[in-house]
This record gives structure tokens, C-alpha cells and sequence, in this order.
């Protein structure tokens, strides 16, 4: 598509209309938002006129989520298996705002796409063509490289070092692109850190280094897809699992990275933890990595048969009777500062996709979380066409039926405070923070491992009803620790027709100190024009919203994360 220039879309907003309609939201609108990317006009281009935006928000936003559900007339089980696409938003500092957009052209991607037919499997239910006899046997998933995506060094000292530009799936290795066109370059496999394969192996070193290598799709090393940096002093800390067979039942290996500006290692750790842990995301702190394990049984048969996705409910069952284990495991350099052991500690059965953050007080370590009850918030205990896995089977009826009751499980995502005693070996639960459906939860990231005040979470219009997310809400963690509630301030309403994404906080180029000094961007799903908008908001509340309608570009509902530079990619 030939890039152009458009006026007359930048336009403010107010920041909270939370009271029109009862909070109700458009579930036609909803629907519209789970549409393919327009794979034959990419790269989508276009340049767009947009003078309201901040002067001082310089720089080059990335995204990643979902982008094709549909190949060959078949559409995936679940959104979360469709194939990754990289969204680019530069921002010049002249009073336009460039957008790009291009498909993560994995080898899978390319080879199914050649073939107009799916040809591999995928976590979700997606199957290859041809019934569970086409199926079995055939443990290899597809790399979708379609859930984060990450810029390595995000800063760097001279004009011509240009960073790496990646895309995560934390159930295989990365994907490098080129930062400015997108085109994909290839695997990366971080200096060697990696090697190919799924996360599932033997048990045995050198021989699923001899799988991974021979190709048979295990045996690999991969990254998960939350990385995070460590501001104390610049290290990328990344993290990885390899589930392995242990005593008759499982283990799950993971390896814990910090490295410098180049990908390359300062420090590596491995710990062995019992049983099977579904990894996404973790947090840090001075002296501890910190991983959530929730009560979850890896049931192989029905993924190996061919019957189903290794991350259906046949596969993956949720434990209700079970506790949540909640690992502090020492960081190496911490370790051999004052011998420090792991501290494992149980509390109430729940399942965390998303860390807010944690950070440490004297010998207690406060985490901060978005968890549900159980697993159901991803797969409801109803009928498989009101299920996880018939999503798309259910949004293709139309029906208001399916979509009130794929949200009206009762088990969406809340905001929860553990505050674990080291010592004792015991955690105090603070539960809930807010009563509103939340994920995404984003922060200042120069609070990551530190004491913080704020967030920012996707949130739900209504304050306690199970709903889409369609605002911006900043959380205040003041409140916690003498009314067991964080305030709450709503910055951004898309309204009963919108749909928001991630909020990603820039910090303003000549902060103040003040945490919150700074600007909250995202991608918002425009239910009305079926277009996408990027959504520009102070975080220090009180002020509209800048949004920018992107015309012509109709991304799909269910992007993911995105990361945010101040280098300028044109």
C-alpha cells in the first residue's frame, strides 16, 4: 500500500464517559473486531497528519498480537493462534505520526500460505488439515511469534547501532525484524542461548541437544515472552522453561538470563521445580526471580493422538482443590552476596498470567499481580462452543448469547497484593484490589523491581460486571496498606463502541521525578468506523485524549504487548 499523507483525523477526546449507557458495551462491535488483517496490501503504510500529539513524544512505538485467523477457508480455534503481526507507530517530533504494518514471516507462515492450507498444529486447538489421523504423533508447534515484541538495546549510543527488533511466543525462540521496513530476518537464537525445538524434552542434556538438532521439533530451549529490564543497571532479564520428565510425573526447567547491551550473558541459572508450570510471565526483585506456579495437570494423550491443542482443557487440567505455589528463587549474583535459598510459598488456589510488578521491604517481598480464580477464565466449564476453544464458532453465530456468556464466567482477571515473610516461610493475601476486570497491567518501568505507586491496567467500563476491556484506568497503590483497596482513576473511555489494547507509559523526555510524568499510548479498536486509533493520554489524568484514526487499517481485537523507543524508525 503506497503511504499518504491524511488531515483532519487528530482530534481530542474526553477522557472518561463511563457514565453513558450504563456502562453497556456493543457486542456487534465486539465481533467486528476479529477480522484478518488484509494479508494480500502488506506491508500496510500510511502517513498521517496529526499535530495535536505532543511535542516531546519523540520516538517509535511496536506491537504484536494476532493478525490471521483464516487459511484456506478454516479459521483458528482461538484467536491466540493466529499468526503474528508487527504493528510500527513512529512518531517524528513534526506533527505526523507514521504507521506501518507487516506479518511476522515465520517459515510456518510462509510455508502455509504457499499452501493456502494449515499445515501445523497450534497451542490453542488449531489443528493441521485433515482430522486428528493428520494430526497424531506430530508433537511440533507452530512458531506464531505473535504475543510481545521487544527492542534490544532500547537506547543506544550512537546513531548508527541499530537495536534488534524481536518478536516473542514463549513456546519457541524469537523472531529478529528489520526495526524500519519489518521484514523478518530470521530466528534468533540469542547468541546461542537457544537452540530449536518446543519446550519438552528427555531429561537428558545431550540428548535433546541430539533432538534438537536432528529437527524432531523437541528438545528446545525458548524464550518466554516477557522480558524485562532491570534499571538498577540496564540488564535485559529474560527467562525460559524446558518441561521434562521427573519420578514418574514432570518438572519444569527454567533458566534464568540477565543479559548486557549485545544479548550476550552476564549471568544464566537453571531451577528444577516440580511439576508442569504454564510460564508467560515473571517478575524480579534485587534478590529473587519470581515465578507463579498454579495447580495445573499436563494431560499429553489427547495432543499426542491428534485430538487436541496441548493448551485446551483436555490437555491442561486446573486443579481447583490445589494451591497456588508462588517460587522466589535467589538471582546468582544475590546468592553469593548472603547465601540465599529458594522460598516457596502456597497460597490459595488462582491462576497468574501477568505480573504488575514486586519488589522488596526488609525481609518481605510484595507482589503485585492480575489473576483469576482458575484456569476458567480461558477455558469456562460450558459447552465447547461456549468455550475457549470454539470461540470463533461462536462469534461467527452473531449471537449477544455467546458473547455475554463467554464474559459472564465470573472469573476474569483482579488485581491481587501478596506480601511474603521470607522468614517464615508465609504469605498474607490482600485480595481484591478492585473489584473491575483488568489485564495488560503496565507501569513505569523505571519502578520495575522497585516500590511503586502506580499503573495502568486495560480495564472494564463497568466497575465489578466481567466485560471487555475498554479503558484506561490508572491504579493507586497507596491506599493498599490502610484500606486494603487501591484507588482508581479512569484516563481513558473508549466508549460503548471501542476497545482498547495495552497502555504502554512513555515517560515525558523532561520528566519531572515524579512517577506518573508521563504519557500512556496504545492501540484502540474503533467499533464505529472499524479503523484503528492511536490513543495518546497524560498520565497524570485530568487533561482529554489525543486520538489519532488511522484510516483504512482494521487490526483485529486480541493484539497483545508492544514496547516503546525513543529512536525514530522511518
Amino acid at each position: 500500500m503506497a503511504s499518504r499523507s491524511c488531515r483532519g483525523i487528530s482530534r481530542a477526546r474526553p477522557r472518561s464517559r463511563t457514565n453513558t449507557r450504563a456502562f453497556d458495551w456493543c457486542r456487534t462491535s465486539y465481533g467486528a473486531g476479529y477480522a484478518d488483517v488484509n494479508e494480500s496490501a502488506c506491508p500496510l503504510e500510511v502517513t498521517v497528519n496529526a499535530p495535536n500529539l505532543p511535542e516531546d513524544l519523540v520516538g517509535t512505538y511496536f506491537r504484536n498480537g494476532p493478525g490471521l485467523f483464516t487459511r484456506g477457508g478454516n479459521t483458528t480455534n482461538h484467536p491466540f493462534d493466529g499468526d503474528g503481526f508487527i504493528t510500527r507507530i513512529t512518531l517524528p517530533g513534526d506533527g505526523t505520526l507514521s504507521f506501518r504494518g507487516d506479518f511476522v514471516k515465520t517459515d510456518a507462515y510462509v510455508e502455509e500460505k504457499r499452501a493456502n492450507r494449515r499445515l501445523y498444529r497450534n497451542s490453542f486447538g488449531t489443528q493441521r488439515d485433515g482430522g486428528p489421523l493428520a494430526n497424531a504423533f506430530d508433537v511440533t508447534q507452530k512458531n506464531i511469534a505473535n504475543t510481545n515484541v521487544l527492542v534490544w538495546p532500547t537506547q543506544t549510543q550512537q546513531d548508527d547501532e541499530t537495536p534488534k527488533l524481536l518478536a516473542l511466543w514463549e513456546a519457541a525462540q524469537p523472531h529478529r525484524l528489520n526495526p524500519t521496513t519489518l521484514e523478518t530476518e530470521g530466528v534468533d537464537y540469542i547468541n546461542g542461548l537457544l537452540r530449536p525445538g518446543a519446550p519438552f524434552g528427555t531429561g537428558i542434556p545431550d540428548l535433546d541437544r541430539t533432538l534438537s538438532e536432528a529437527g524432531v521439533g523437541v528438545g528446545g530451549k525458548v524464550l518466554a515472552a516477557h522480558p524485562h529490564v532491570d534499571p538498577r543497571d540496564g540488564r535485559l532479564v529474560c527467562c525460559g522453561t524446558l518441561v521434562v520428565p521427573k519420578n514418574g510425573s514432570l518438572a519444569t526447567e527454567v533458566t534464568f538470563y540477565e543479559l548486557d547491551k549485545n544479548l550476550k550473558p552476564i549471568e544464566t541459572s537453571t531451577e528444577s521445580l516440580d511439576s508442569f508450570i504454564l510460564l508467560h510471565d515473571f517478575a524480579f526483585t534485587d534478590e529473587y526471580y519470581i515465578v507463579a506456579q498454579s495447580p495445573l495437570e499436563l494431560k499429553s494423550f489427547p495432543f499426542v493422538l491428534g485430538f487436541k491443542g496441548p493448551g485446551e482443557p483436555e490437555c491442561i487440567n486446573f486443579k481447583s482443590t490445589g494451591l497456588t505455589t508462588l517460587h522466589l528463587i535467589p538471582r546468582p549474583q544475590a546468592a553469593r552476596r548472603r547465601s540465599l535459598q529458594r522460598t516457596s510459598v502456597q497460597v490459595p488456589s488462582c491462576f497468574i498470567f501477568h505480573f504488575v510488578n514486586a519488589h522488596q521491604k526488609d525481609d518481605k517481598v510484595i507482589i503485585d499481580v492480575v489473576q483469576t480464580k482458575s484456569f476458567s477464565a480461558w477455558h469456562p466449564d460450558r459447552s465447547l462452543e461456549a468455550s475457549f476453544g470454539g470461540f470463533h464458532r461462536g462469534l461467527a453465530s452473531g449471537t449477544r448469547e455467546f458473547l455475554d456468556s463467554y464474559f459472564d464466567v465470573g472469573d476474569t482477571g483482579r488485581l491481587v497484593r501478596y506480601d511474603v515473610d521470607v522468614a517464615s516461610n508465609s504469605a498474607n493475601v490482600i485480595s481484591p484490589l478492585s473489584d473491575r476486570t483488568v489485564e495488560f497491567p503496565r507501569l513505569n518501568d523505571n519502578q520495575w523491581s522497585r516500590s511503586h505507586r502506580y499503573a495502568y491496567v486495560g480495564a472494564s467500563r463497568h466497575p465489578t460486571r466481567a466485560q471487555p476491556l475498554q479503558c484506561w484506568t490508572k491504579v493507586d497503590y497507596s491506599t493498599v496498606t490502610t484500606e486494603g483497596r487501591v484507588g482508581e482513576q479512569v484516563l481513558y473511555d473508549a466508549g460503548e463502541k471501542g476497545f482498547v489494547g495495552e497502555p504502554t507509559f512513555v515517560p515525558r523526555a523532561n520528566t519531572s521525578g515524579r512517577e506518573d510524568d508521563g504519557y500512556l499510548i496504545g492501540m484502540v479498536f474503533n467499533g464505529e468506523t472499524l479503523e484503528t486509533d492511536f490513543v495518546v493520554v497524560d498520565a497524570r489524568g485530568g487533561r482529554e485524549a489525543i486520538v489519532v484514526n488511522i484510516p483504512d487499517i482494521r487490526l483485529p481485537l486480541p493484539a497483545l504487548h508492544g514496547t516503546y523507543t525513543r529512536r525514530v524508525f522511518l
